[in-house]
């Protein structure tokens, strides 16, 4: 069956893997923008961070990382 975000990001957090998590969700995204090129201004995304991601000291400068690597301009 399915899981349902109620039930595992309760379990993400649980075993300190929100970063790992958030980070996979955000570089799946910018491979599939980077794949999938716009001819118009870039498309709006949005991707919700968990707390305890937020509270990484780098988690800044991995995202940018990401961004840069799939050429993808914020």
């Amino acid at each position: 069956g399915i899981m349902t975000p109620d039930k595992f990001l309760p379990l993400i957090a649980q075993f300190n893997l929100s970063a790992r998590f958030d980070l996979q969700v955000l570089e799946s995204l910018l491979k599939w923008l980077a794949t999938h090129p716009c001819d118009k201004k870039g498309p709006r995304f949005s991707v919700n961070l968990m707390p305890l991601t937020l509270l990484q000291k780098n988690i800044a400068g991995r995202i940018i990382r990401l961004f840069k690597r799939y050429h993808i301009s914020p």
